[in-house]
């Protein structure tokens, strides 16, 4: 092999090298900052005299948006809803999907605009024996850091199938 084909094949691993570490990189960030969010949630609930009962977090893929997002589910109890669904609009201001606060009874119903949470059944305790009043989902979704990290979405296309 003459020294222009070597020099080549150096700049194309080299390439190959930093594509794949900045894949990973972004991965990761992908995951903290989905870790991040659900924390701020989790203190902005239990500060507020809200008692955690259940939460999930997960960076996933939108079809319809070709993009990743990062997502929490939190189930809280509290007789004051009220006091959590403001701080959290006043944290996530900025955020573009919002936040939703829905009564956990009303999850899944078909004839109300309240998201069904299907893919996250078996990963969280949707249902309980205990009484449904005041009990809710926060749910939170907003873009994900490095968006269209291809990691990520193997990961999302592995886990889910889809």
């Amino acid at each position: 092999m003459n020294k222009t084909v070597k020099k080549i094949l150096k700049i194309f691993l080299i390439m190959l090298c930093a594509f794949i570490a900045f894949e990973v990189c972004g991965a990761i960030v992908n995951i903290i900052y989905v870790q991040s969010q659900t924390q701020k949630v989790l203190e902005i609930a239990e500060n507020n005299g809200g008692d955690v009962w259940d939460s999930y977090s997960d960076v996933y893929y939108s079809v319809l948006h070709e993009q990743l997002f990062s997502d929490t589910i939190v189930i809280v109890y509290s007789e004051n809803i009220d006091n959590i669904s403001s701080s959290l609009n006043e944290k996530f201001i900025d955020n573009p999907f919002g936040v939703g606060v829905y009564p956990l009874k009303m999850v899944g119903m078909t004839h109300v605009d309240v998201p069904s949470y299907e893919p996250y059944w078996d990963k969280i305790d949707f249902e309980t024996n205990h009484e449904k009043e005041n009990y809710y989902v926060i749910g939170l979704c907003d873009d994900a850091p490095f968006k269209h990290n291809i990691i990520s979405y193997i990961i999302f296309r592995i886990t889910f199938k889809n």
